[in-house]
């Protein structure tokens, strides 16, 4: 914040505001409560860069139908809740469909049981490199 004009850091200030209610202090202390990290997938953020806007910049989680402030969040966590409908049971079916379809097709596919299939895929795998 330090590193903003005093120009930016007005407009900034009144975004706060006018958008979610929130004052600078209330920001920093929310930043400093994260220790200046995502509060999803942990990335620190960069407040010194001269640039408005990026990856690693802070975006204030809000609340779309009740206008509430959940935490501070990376621009691509941010996204992500965004593209489900800020629906925690999305979320879950998207973990879920991660964590039992992540190996099923392609070359670091595990082994089965079945020797012929196991002999094809290593067949196939050969062919390709």
């Amino acid at each position: 914040m330090e590193d903003m004009t005093p120009k930016r850091l007005v407009r900034f200030r009144g975004n706060l505001w006018t958008r979610y209610r929130m004052r600078l202090p209330d920001f920093i202390r929310m930043l400093d409560e994260q220790d200046h990290r995502c509060a999803i997938c942990g990335v620190d953020f960069e407040l010194g860069s001269k640039e408005r806007t990026g990856p690693n910049k802070p975006v204030v989680d809000h609340c779309h139908s009740q206008g509430h402030v959940r935490g501070i969040l990376c621009h691509a966590c941010n996204k992500l809740i965004g593209l489900a409908n800020d629906s925690p049971d999305i979320l879950h079916r998207a973990i879920v469909y991660l964590a039992q379809r992540s190996v099923l097709y392609g070359p670091n596919q595990p082994e089965t049981g079945d020797e012929e299939a196991n002999q094809n895929a290593e067949e196939d795998r050969q062919s390709d490199g």
